[in-house]
């Protein structure tokens, strides 16, 4: 009997030990139901080691989770106050641009009003010109 507790490498425990495997109880039946209740406690205890693994591989996940929406709420905070600011500058530049552009029409206004009065002002030159004599 301690002979399959060695080739198993399993321990059974104490209490049972005394009690139901002493040398001068050797019953097979009650042995192999024992062995048969030790495997099984050892299934419920791995079983339990496992889930207690994969309830703390949860507890990390969550964790990194919430860590990685607070990071993500904190950059859209500053990307909304960033958004803001472009938005103040395109405002102003747009305007910048339309008082440049009204500026623009009104130096080609008075360059197309100046050119009109040199034409007209040369061509009278020129007429005058030509109207005297030669001297």
């Amino acid at each position: 009997m301690h002979d399959v507790i060695r080739r198993t490498g399993k321990s059974l425990p104490r209490k049972w030990q005394l009690t139901l495997v002493s040398p001068s109880v050797r019953k097979v039946p009650n042995y192999l139901c024992l062995l048969s209740l030790h495997n099984s406690c050892d299934r419920i205890w791995a079983n339990r080691q496992s889930a207690a693994r994969s309830k703390e591989r949860k507890m990390r996940y969550i964790s990194e989770l919430e860590r990685k929406v607070q990071t993500l709420h904190a950059e859209a905070t500053t990307l909304s106050t960033q958004l803001a600011l472009l938005h103040r500058d395109t405002a102003g530049l747009s305007t910048e641009n339309s008082e440049l552009k009204m500026r623009l029409q009104n130096v080609e206004q008075q360059i197309h009003l100046q050119d009109g009065k040199v034409s007209n002002s040369s061509y009278s030159l020129s007429f005058t010109f030509f109207v005297l004599p030669r001297m």
